[in-house]
């Protein structure tokens, strides 16, 4: 029998299947944290707003009230968040 943390389902944790996803977890009010390139990044709601940053770099923070803009974050890499939202790993969400 293979185990929780040896399945295919733990690999892929609460990683995003498509925009409608994220978009759906944003809008329940999901924290979220991923890995792109090595590069931890951040998505949290202070005070009903909509936060991304690379973790612990305030300097790269966006904020916005609307899921559009969150998803045109630029990367490291110069690609939208909304382009690569599919390829981000170690996803953890609250919702």
């Amino acid at each position: 029998m293979q185990s929780f943390v040896d399945s295919k389902q733990y690999e892929d944790g609460d990683r995003f299947t498509s925009i409608s996803d994220f978009k759906w977890s944003i809008h329940c009010g999901a924290e979220i944290e991923f890995d792109y390139h090595g590069q931890l990044y951040t998505i949290v709601r202070p005070e009903g707003h909509i936060n991304i940053a690379k973790a612990f770099r305030p300097d790269t923070e966006l904020e916005s009230d609307d899921v559009e803009d969150i998803l045109n974050y630029r990367m490291d890499d110069g690609k939208m968040l909304r382009e690569v939202l599919t390829e981000v790993t170690d996803v953890i969400r609250t919702v």
